[in-house]
């Protein structure tokens, strides 16, 4: 099966590229089709962002070491170009082409020379032998690559100094930031260290130089920071919330995550894909500690603690390996939307096996590109030696015909030459009465003349052989165009019908997600029924125990005024 070289044949910088763009993309898609599920979206995410860091390392490092992963496809070169090797040399050497029809064509309509015919010199031309073949040149890199490998390390320098920047000022912030009364605040950082699963919060510290409540540090020992002006304007219940949802991106170790995410960024500066995968990442990892929060609290108190700090924030914090409570790009209403959404998962991790299974999967599929790409690569020069070794062998081919046609030529001339000396002797000796000698002369010459017949019948007989193989080249050449076009067009079909059946199977998925959507409106529009006839039931009960208090109580009345009467 023959596949589009210029497609498979890349350099090893532009499959890199493909390889990144398919990985992310693909990772992408399918967290799109996770909005409620805040941890699966994040596991998909999270393994296509490894991928983006190993898949690159893998291809470059087999492809300049030579080290191949070997993988079960053949990437064949067209046999269009091995079919024209004999036009282009033709073309190259026109030579060759008279050398070929001399050598079949020699008097091939010729009368056979008779005594009295008068045999006219024959010219020779001289011998025209090819020169040897080319080398094959070298290719020499494009000056657009090379100046779009500069315009990418230069831009890559650039971010990794802003980190470095960054890097500073979060170390001269840590270095004036002031420990908060831990007795003070004891009962709500038990509750929000009993919240994030830990017998003891995380270190905090007050500081002025930030706006919104923020993790960092890169160490297991990383530190919450809280500004100051928020311990002023929060209730108990909002600092826990707080303190719950910073603890929990200190227990997920979310600054050093961002920390490799700013890299990942510095390294594909220029990719649009990989902006939106960060973006996301990020997105899931602020749902994921707000979900942390959800254990210990209803969504609609949560709610309204973003909204009261959303007032405070005037800024947003730019620090390399700080993650804030604000920190995700996208709308607090969108977000606040989410919170209250029932059909949100409330998951904070997902099952070892399933995150070990999807990174498997998506290290398999980065395995996979990079051995399909390698294979292509070093198919490529090895056909293009194969290439080089078919045309050495068709112009020795070549040339061995054309100096066997120009040997057959200078024969021929010199049985010519031959014949006319015979003659000239013939006459003369007719002419002197040599009759005998003259008779041997014309029986040489008969034999002279019976050779080169049987010449002329070989060199016909050779030609016919040629053109014979040549005919059965093509016809070889046309089962071969005619096996591979049928392989294309079956490929092409079973292409067909798998996407026949995906679309199937999509389809009848889709079917059933919006039967059991409709199911579980069903369920819920009922429970909303029996919680609305609980609610009617409880009311008639408080009703009706009204009524009893107040009947017993007239009782009573009536008993005292009984009891004072009597």
């Amino acid at each position: 099966m023959n596949f589009p070289t210029h497609l498979l044949f890349l350099d090893p910088v532009m499959l890199v590229v493909i390889q990144v763009t398919a990985m992310t993309g693909l990772a992408i898609l399918i967290g799109s089709a996770l909005p409620m599920s805040a941890a699966n979206r994040n596991c998909v995410l999270f393994s296509a962002f490894i991928c983006s860091f190993v898949g690159p390392v893998v291809l470059l490092g087999s492809y300049f070491t030579g080290c191949a992963i070997e993988f079960p496809v053949f990437i064949a070169e067209s046999p269009k170009r091995i079919e024209t090797l004999r036009d282009e040399e033709i073309e190259r050497f026109p030579q060759l082409a008279q050398a070929d029809e001399a050598f079949i064509e020699y008097d091939r309509d010729a009368v056979e020379p008779s005594p009295t015919t008068e045999l006219l010199p024959v010219e020779l031309e001289p011998a025209l032998i090819p020169p040897p073949p080319p080398e094959p040149m070298s290719k020499t890199p494009l000056s657009l690559k090379t100046v779009g490998l500069i315009a990418w390390i230069v831009g890559a320098s650039f971010y990794l100094i802003g980190i470095a920047i960054s890097m500073i000022r979060l170390r001269r912030l840590l270095a004036s930031v002031k420990s908060i009364d831990r007795e003070k605040y004891s009962l709500s950082l038990a509750r929000a260290a009993s919240n994030i699963g830990l017998k003891d919060y995380p270190p905090i510290g007050i500081t002025e130089w930030i706006e919104v409540p923020a993790a960092v540090g890169l160490s297991r020992h990383a530190r919450v920071l809280i500004p100051k002006n928020y311990l002023e304007s929060m209730s108990q219940t909002q600092l826990v919330h707080v303190l719950t949802h910073e603890g929990a991106h200190v227990v997920r170790r979310d600054p050093l995550l961002k920390l490799v995410q700013r890299i990942n960024l510095a390294l594909w500066w220029w990719h649009p894909l990989a902006y939106l995968l960060n973006r996301q990442l990020g997105r899931a990892r602020e749902e994921i500690c707000d979900n942390f929060v959800l254990r210990g609290t209803n969504p609609e108190e949560y709610g309204e603690t973003l909204l009261q700090l959303g007032k405070l924030v005037s800024s947003r914090n730019r620090l390399v390996s700080a993650v804030n409570l604000f920190g995700s790009r996208w709308k607090l209403e969108h977000r606040i939307k989410g919170l209250l959404n029932p059909r949100r998962k409330k998951m904070i991790q997902v099952n070892k096996s399933v995150f070990t299974l999807v990174l498997a999967t998506f290290v398999g599929l980065t395995f996979l590109v990079s051995a399909t790409r390698i294979e292509a690569q070093e198919s490529r020069e090895q056909l293009e030696r194969e290439r080089v070794q078919q045309e050495r062998r068709e112009w020795e081919f070549e040339r061995e015909r054309f100096a066997r046609a120009e040997g057959v030529k200078a024969e021929r001339a010199d049985q010519h030459q031959r014949l006319e000396h015979m003659m000239v002797a013939l006459d003369h000796l007719r002419f002197a009465g040599m009759d005998e000698l003259a008779n041997a002369v014309e029986q040489r010459m008969d034999k002279l003349q019976a050779e080169i017949r049987s010449h002329d019948r070989s060199a016909r007989r050779e030609g016919e052989q040629v053109e014979h193989q040549r005919r059965r080249e093509e016809e070889l050449r046309a089962v071969r165009d005619e096996i591979e076009q049928r392989e294309q067009d079956l490929q092409r079909e079973i292409q067909q019908r798998e996407r026949a059946v995906r679309d199937e199977i999509q389809q009848r998925k889709h079917e059933m997600q919006r039967e059991i959507e409709q199911r579980e409106r069903a369920l819920q529009a009922r429970e909303n029924e029996n919680q609305e006839f609980q609610q009617e039931v409880m009311g008639a009960i408080r009703e009706l125990n009204v009524v009893v208090r107040q009947l017993r109580e007239e009782v009573n009345e009536l008993k005292e005024g009984d009891r004072k009467e009597n």
